[in-house]
């Protein structure tokens, strides 16, 4: 719900929850998130949510447009990414994307 408010038409419903999402992206990607714990269920969740609005499936796609839905899908789900990048030790990052470790 909160990526259809982020893609919402109204601009300040839009910048609220355009900043909410991003917040909760930088959130779900710290290290205690990718962990087995309750986090991780945030962290899964949040990254369905926006594979869906990506595909333009589920609840929020009915109810804004569908650009600004993958729009905002696709930011947010490029800041969860490169904010998990950031915050993963090399050796991690290396195994992650296939090397065969870090030099």
């Amino acid at each position: 719900f909160v990526v259809a408010l982020a893609a919402s038409g109204d601009g300040v419903t839009r910048r609220l929850f355009r900043t909410l999402l991003l917040q909760c992206c930088r959130y779900a990607s710290q290290r205690d998130a990718r962990e087995a714990n309750e986090k991780t269920k945030i962290a899964r969740r949040l990254v369905d949510a926006l594979f869906d609005g990506l595909a333009g499936r589920g609840n929020a796609a009915a109810t804004v447009d569908a650009a600004a839905l993958r729009a905002a899908s696709a930011e947010a789900l490029a800041i969860f990414v490169g904010w998990t990048a950031k915050q993963m030790r090399a050796s991690e990052l290396a195994e992650e994307m296939g090397g065969e470790g870090a030099t």
